[in-house]
């Protein structure tokens, strides 16, 4: 990689963070809020046994992605989308996906 490259990369990473800080900023109402942290809490629950589920998980979000098959990896995988739920709708997705993938999720 050209140090120009290198330069392109290295500013469009700091963008993407930029724009993640932004998002997390933006308000939402506390049942979505709850909704997350439900969701992140499942994530917690889950076990090494869990790893198809977090790939049908995933798979629902996202049929172009190739989950992880390291646990850990795919977990924060899967935490990356709940994380990047930022609107109700989007939440509402994930929720739907963690349904389907028969993920419990805590009330």
């Amino acid at each position: 990689m050209g140090a120009l490259e290198a330069i392109q990369a290295d500013a469009g990473a700091k963008e993407q963070r930029q724009d993640d800080a932004i998002a997390t900023l933006t308000p939402l109402a506390r049942e979505y809020v709850l909704s997350k942290q439900a969701l992140t809490r499942a994530i917690a629950a889950l076990g090494a046994t869990d790893l198809e589920r977090i790939e049908k998980a995933i798979q629902v979000l996202d049929s172009k992605v190739t989950p992880a098959r390291e646990f850990g990896a795919a977990k924060e995988q899967l935490q990356a989308y709940v994380r990047g739920a930022r609107t109700p709708d989007r939440i509402a997705e994930v929720t739907r996906a963690f349904k389907t993938a028969g993920i419990p999720i805590p009330e």
